[in-house]
């Protein structure tokens, strides 16, 4: 008995191309969604950052200036120069927990976990996932 007809072998190859185009497919979508959420993430945290760092150098200024008031000025822009840089020492000391974790967390949150029920459900009949349901079912 013949398992497999002469007539099935071309159509079992052509399904086959349409599922790996859709795995591919799917993997693009997937890229596009986390580069996005990377690329918004980091330009959100990058106009926060100027903004803080505009607000930080005015508040510098200004306490400067108070200090200016009440003493020598080279005694004044000292002390806020030595603020600065044990406000750096300790940023220094501590990058690991303040800086390198989150940011280590935050990227393999969004690279290898998986999506998230709430996001796919804004967009479920364009998910990756929907299509290649959708395409089984047509197969």
């Amino acid at each position: 008995m013949q398992l497999l007809s002469d007539n099935s072998a071309p159509k079992v190859l052509e399904d086959f191309k349409k599922l790996s185009g859709l795995h591919i497919e799917k993997v693009k979508l997937q890229l596009t969604e986390q580069l996005t959420l990377i690329l918004s993430k980091v330009l959100l945290a990058a106009i926060i950052f100027v903004m803080i760092v505009a607000a930080v150098i005015f508040l510098t200024i200004a306490c400067a200036q108070w200090l200016k008031g009440i003493m020598n000025p080279i005694v004044a822009y000292s002390i806020v120069a030595v603020f600065y840089m044990v406000v750096a020492a300790i940023v220094f000391m501590f990058r690991r927990q303040w800086i390198i974790d989150p940011i280590a967390r935050f990227l393999s949150r969004i690279i290898l976990d998986p999506p998230s029920p709430h996001r796919q459900s804004h967009t479920a009949s364009n998910t990756p996932s929907a299509l290649t349901n959708r395409t089984q079912s047509n197969l």
